[in-house]
């Protein structure tokens, strides 16, 4: 009989413990508010920007309601509509953290044109140079095909640019091919020398400083592949008795199977 109480004792003290313990917890669990957002992740747009786009002010954060936070909330997934952001991601850190995980897209250059400004990032795509600073590289870019300049109405803006070049498809290849070429000579060290290119309806020019780099529209591949094989050829840089590339005057690569060299 004794030991029966003592199994009933232990029975509703187990018990006891556990209605209070979860009692305790969904009274924490209801106390919880997540109302502190931190921005992490970004580097060329900085957090007080962040803020006032999606219209949060830190220091009301103890004021905030759920609706306001959740209002919060969907603005920074709107985030993914900003050139320079690759992914926005959300986490949660007790006691009251919305971390936000910023990835941007890794700019390499700011193509500078009498049309508007736009950028390149590291896969070679086109991006708004908002939020964007000096510390990108900066090309200058001539496009001599006449058909790019239409008349604009005055909206310069990317879209406008790309919709005038959009307008005859030969001037649409020829800006990919100048584009192609700058995404490839961002893996060459040479890419801190490139100061401007200028686009024809017969050539495209690289200007690397004192370096002339001529290559045409026709089958811009192999003119790449030829490139390649002379900057990584260490040997046949020494029998030019140079230094480097740059010291050249003049690489044409626009010849079929022909590499034009003035020193």
């Amino acid at each position: 009989m004794i030991k029966k109480n003592i199994y009933l004792l232990l029975f509703f003290g187990t018990a006891f413990i556990i209605f209070m313990t979860l009692g305790i917890h969904i009274k924490n669990k209801n106390s919880i508010k997540f109302n502190k957002i931190i921005f992490k992740g970004n580097s060329f747009i900085q957090s007080d920007e962040l803020f006032n786009i999606i219209n949060y002010k830190i220091d009301s954060l103890n004021y905030y309601k759920k609706n306001e936070i959740d209002m919060f909330l969907s603005k920074i997934y709107q985030l993914n509509n900003y050139d320079i952001i690759d992914d926005v991601s959300i986490s949660y850190s007790l006691p009251n953290k919305i971390i936000v995980n910023i990835v941007e897209k890794n700019p390499t250059y700011i193509i500078k044109n009498n049309i508007n400004n736009f950028a390149l990032d590291d896969n070679g795509l086109i991006i708004s140079t908002d939020f964007l600073n000096d510390s990108i590289q900066n090309i200058e870019l001539e496009f001599l095909v006449y058909e790019i300049y239409q008349e604009l109405d005055g909206i310069h803006d990317i879209k406008k640019l790309f919709r005038n070049i959009n307008y005859n498809k030969i001037s649409d290849e020829y800006l990919l091919n100048g584009i192609n070429i700058l995404n490839r000579i961002q893996n060459y060290p040479i890419k801190q020398n490139v100061k401007s290119i200028s686009i024809t309806e017969h050539e495209i020019n690289l200007d690397l400083n004192s370096t002339k780099i001529i290559f045409n529209h026709d089958d811009l591949e192999n003119q790449l592949l030829k490139f390649n094989k002379i900057i990584n050829n260490k040997s046949f840089i020494d029998t030019l008795e140079i230094k480097n590339i740059t010291d050249l005057e003049e690489i044409n690569l626009s010849f079929h199977n022909q590499i034009i060299l003035k020193k």
